[in-house]
């Protein structure tokens, strides 16, 4: 990948991952004496919210990872690989309480599942084709958009 690129598609999963953190709070705690997509599940509220700090976290240590020095690229690598596995959880947890709750209906009800996968593939392929792994972050990102869609729509 191009040196100008990298940063580039940095900034965006960035903005991805802050767009996706201001988005868990109305989702999760609902509006005015209204229940969120998650029903009245505190677990559920907790999981969505916490899946999109991880996220965020994530995407902020990715952005430190290439302006570190070399004896902490060990920690920041790990710190990411810890924040990733926990943001896919929340989400996994998450999305299940959504499809249990039965708030969100339709493609709604089953959106979040979409972006776990394709981004949970992205990972496991990074070490295999980083150009794959790339690319299906990108679509990660557009899969996670639709979903943001699917939920508007739903209201």
């Amino acid at each position: 990948m191009p040196a100008i690129a990298l940063p580039i598609a940095d900034g965006f999963s960035l903005l991805s991952a802050t767009a996706l953190l201001l988005a868990t709070f109305p989702l999760a705690l609902g509006t005015t004496r209204v229940n969120g997509i998650v029903g009245a599940s505190v677990t559920g509220r907790i999981a969505l919210i916490s899946t999109g700090v991880f996220v965020i976290l994530a995407r902020v240590t990715m952005l430190l990872f290439f302006t570190v020095g070399y004896p902490l690229v060990g920690a920041v690598t790990a710190a990411l690989g810890v924040f990733e596995v926990v943001a896919a959880i929340t989400a996994v947890v998450a999305a299940v309480i959504i499809w249990r709750a039965g708030i969100a209906t339709g493609l709604a009800r089953w959106s979040l599942f979409a972006p776990v996968v394709v981004t949970s593939v992205a990972e496991l392929l990074s070490g295999v084709n980083g150009t794959l792994s790339w690319a299906l972050a990108g679509l990660s990102v557009a899969v996670l958009a639709f979903a943001g869609l699917s939920y508007v729509r739903n209201r």
